[in-house]
């Protein structure tokens, strides 16, 4: 039709006008577009080759000293995050529990998302208990059921609270903890155990007729659900 061919004409011409006025604009734009694109590409590229290097210093590690030379060298890199692990794990066979736990926690701030971070979390509370200081240990165990609940890592915690305030004597809340796992995590391995230490237990004191005596309370979980009929 001759009315759409003078239309597609006249846009034909427009953007030659367009670029005509704007070419040294739009030239630049696409400069930057791909010095952009050849950027990014440099960046990944070096990553690669430094996540690369990085590895092989870490398959080679053997030591405390390596793995500290992997963290210091490619402190960004995923090696980096093993090298935190090993080294801290070093240092607790060494006895250096205070070191270890300091590495887990640097670990741990540098990699908040990795995929072991509950496991760090583990092992610095063992390594608190381990070193004496009962309440923050079973602090950090209840932190870490309490921060991630559906975790491989929260029934073990909460079991290994609940001994540790078994230890200390305060069996009604050990009590409570253990029937918390068998209630909340009834196919785990931690709830099975938790059955045979509430049976170590003492039976709870029943309340006295007309008081208002409740179990003790331990903040941060959910009492079980009561049972039906």
């Amino acid at each position: 039709m001759p009315t759409a061919n003078a239309d597609t004409s006249e846009a034909a011409i427009d953007a030659q006008v367009f670029w005509f006025r704007y070419r040294k604009e739009i030239a630049g734009f696409l400069m930057l577009v791909l010095l952009a694109i050849v950027g990014f590409a440099g960046w990944r590229f070096y990553r690669q080759h430094q996540d690369a290097v990085a590895a092989a210093a870490f398959a080679g590690a053997k030591t405390a000293t390596d793995y500290q030379g992997v963290i210091d060298r490619y402190g960004d890199a995923p090696a980096a995050a093993s090298a935190f692990l090993l080294l801290a794990e070093e240092q607790r066979k060494g006895g250096k529990l205070p070191e270890s736990n300091a590495t887990l926690q640097h670990f741990l701030d540098k990699f908040p998302r990795h995929e072991l971070m509950n496991t760090a979390r583990m092992s610095m509370a063992a390594s608190l208990e381990a070193m004496g200081k009962l309440d923050e240990a079973a602090a950090a165990y209840q932190q870490i059921a309490s921060v991630d609940p559906a975790s491989y890592d929260a029934p073990l915690a909460l079991l290994a609270q609940a001994q540790i305030l078994q230890g200390k004597g305060r069996s009604d809340d050990a009590r409570h903890i253990y029937e918390t796992i068998m209630s909340q995590y009834q196919q785990s391995f931690a709830a099975m155990e938790a059955g045979q230490l509430l049976r170590t237990l003492k039976p709870a004191a029943v309340p006295v007729a007309g008081t208002n005596a409740s179990p003790t309370a331990f903040p941060g979980l959910t009492p079980p659900s009561p049972a039906k009929p």
